[in-house]
Formats: C-alpha cells, structure tokens, sequence
C-alpha cells in the first residue's frame, strides 16, 4: 500500500520475529491494513496483551489498536496511542463481549487527518499477541 510497509522483522520481543510497520512520512492515509480475526463468546470479558516497540512515530491523529466485534454493532474498545520513540512494552485492550459477538477484529488503526501537519511518519513492531478471558 502506498505510505506504509508491511512486514516480517527479525527485531523480536520474544521469539525470532515480530511484525513490522513503516509508514514514509509522506502520506496523509487511512490505515487499516493490519489485524487479526479472533473467535470470542458473548456476553464475556477478555484481556488482550500486545507488546509493541516504536521509532519515531510522528502522527496529528492516533494511530492505535482497535477491538469490535465482527457483524455486531456495541464494542469499540481502543489502546493507548502510539507516538513518539519507546522500547518494548505491553498494551492491554480490556472489553466485553455484546450478545451475538462470536468473534473480535483486532486491528492497527489510523484515521486519515483534516490537520495541516497530516502525514504519518516512523516505525512500529508489534509481537506476542494474546487473549485471555478476564474471571
């Protein structure tokens, strides 16, 4: 896609490779090209970890980690923005499952900007993903 580079890296935070996203700085984009399906029950409570690493990620709109449930409207839960330089470290999306909800869209996520300073620039990896049911 233009603006962003999707790909395997060997900078891992456990493991020998991890998901790598470069965005070139030079583009002002909707960016939704990374995600994942996860089946889920309804009407449940889950954690998901994340660990993710950034390098100079320069954005006027977040970019961040969505959950919603696919074909079933009543979950928008979102991490903590990602900017600025950061080592690796965990993010934590808690939600609850709506009724009819049988499986979750985790997803990287950044809104196309109105703002004069609009492009998205930098680099961000993201590795161990898992779900947990909360109890």
């Amino acid at each position: 896609m233009e603006g962003a580079k999707v790909k395997r890296d060997m900078d891992s935070h456990n493991g020998k490779y991890s998901v790598m996203v470069n965005f070139d700085g030079k583009h002002n984009m909707n960016f939704r090209h990374l995600s994942q399906v996860i089946p889920v029950k309804a009407r449940t409570d889950y954690t998901i970890q994340l660990f993710v690493k950034s390098d100079d990620i320069i954005t006027a709109e977040d970019l961040h980690w969505q959950v919603y449930c696919l074909h079933t409207k009543g979950l928008d839960a979102r991490s903590e923005p990602i900017f600025g330089t950061h080592d690796w470290k965990p993010i934590l999306i808690s939600f609850t499952t709506p009724d009819d909800c049988k499986a979750v869209n985790l997803r990287l996520t950044r809104d196309k900007s109105d703002k004069i300073n609009n492009l998205i620039s930098g680099t961000m990896w993201v590795d161990d993903v898992s779900i947990a049911r909360n109890h």
